[in-house]
């Protein structure tokens, strides 16, 4: 998408904004995301929970973000050799894939197991089966290979040996599998420790007892968690980091100031999302400005959707917006999820 992007005149800096905004869709508002599985983790509610509550101040942010790069995209786009360049991909993925409308089965698994509210492994692990009894069956690859890719992900030289493959659509088809998320769960897990040491020695306590000691009123409440949050995530700058440990934070704050804890899963999301893809010193930050080949700085002031989030969210609690009493959630959540 950033390769169309450039050739159709968009700056680089603009066009890198674009992608990362948009995959980053579903680490903010996805069952299946493991930011948003974390998030609802750590702050004692469900994901359906917590997508409820992040519906609202994600579903304007996006929808902000979406009019600017409307607005910015069609300032630029002159459209010029575009459509061969854009021919040559599609016509090779229909050449050699099964294009049925059978490939969304995996899609649709994921939305109904979402609406019945099962367990996120129940969701993930449905979702991956599906895709993977339609990796023999409907596009014909051989059952051994499908389950190494489940594990190592998919990869060219094995699935498809022989076949030339364009260089942008390779990079979209080597990846994924579930070895590649091996790093994030040992750093959950190291990360679980460091918080339980931080909690043994008084420092969470300290932070709240000197922050929230007068609480005030939501509006003020949200702007002392966002303000704690983004100590968390500048000095930390890595979205799992900021998560567990801002949410550690405000989570008992806001819940004993009678709010419901999908306050603070929203604020604590939205802060690590924020420094993790826009600080010049952070791993992801630095990781999308060598894929894209621009600076961080450079797509930083387009990345509309990770500075704008935190700002909705607190105006809208100003506002009165989304400052649900925890009394009213127990009466309308059953008691299992709280």
């Amino acid at each position: 998408m950033f390769s169309v992007a450039t050739m159709c005149g968009v700056p680089p800096g603009l066009a890198a904004a674009a992608c990362i905004c948009g995959a980053n869709f579903g680490q903010y508002f996805s069952p299946l995301g493991d930011t948003t599985n974390l998030c609802a983790q750590v702050n004692g509610i469900s994901i359906q929970r917590f997508m409820k509550g992040f519906s609202i101040p994600f579903g304007i942010s996006f929808v902000i973000t979406a009019i600017v790069f409307f607005i910015l995209g069609n300032m630029y786009v002159s459209g010029s050799g575009t459509g061969s360049d854009i021919a040559v991909i599609t016509d090779w993925v229909h050449a050699n894939f099964n294009t049925s409308v059978l490939v969304l089965l995996p899609f649709v698994v994921a939305i109904v197991l979402a609406l019945l509210k099962v367990h996120a492994i129940i969701l993930i692990y449905g979702t991956g089966v599906t895709a993977m009894i339609l990796g023999f069956t409907l596009q014909g690859f051989g059952v051994v290979d499908c389950i190494n890719a489940a594990y190592n992900g998919f990869s060219t030289d094995i699935m498809m040996p022989g076949v030339e493959i364009p260089e942008a659509v390779s990079s979209l088809l080597n990846r994924g599998g579930i070895y590649s998320m091996a790093d994030g769960i040992v750093f959950f897990l190291i990360m679980l420790a460091c918080i339980a040491v931080l909690d043994a020695i008084g420092v969470f306590d300290v932070l709240k007892e000197s922050m929230f000691k007068k609480p005030g009123t939501a509006g003020v409440m949200t702007l002392k968690a966002s303000i704690c949050s983004f100590v968390f995530a500048i000095v930390a700058c890595e979205t799992y980091t900021t998560v567990m440990l801002s949410s550690e934070v405000i989570k008992r704050p806001i819940e004993a100031a009678g709010y419901d804890p999908t306050k603070a899963a929203n604020i604590s999301i939205a802060m690590g999302q924020l420094t993790s893809y826009l600080c010049p010193w952070s791993f992801l930050a630095i990781y999308m400005a060598a894929i894209c080949g621009v600076s961080v700085l450079d797509f930083a002031p387009y990345a509309v959707l990770f500075w704008i989030l935190p700002i909705v969210i607190i105006v809208l609690s100003f506002l009165g917006i989304g400052n649900k009493k925890l009394q009213t959630v127990k009466a309308e959540v059953p008691q299992g999820e709280l």
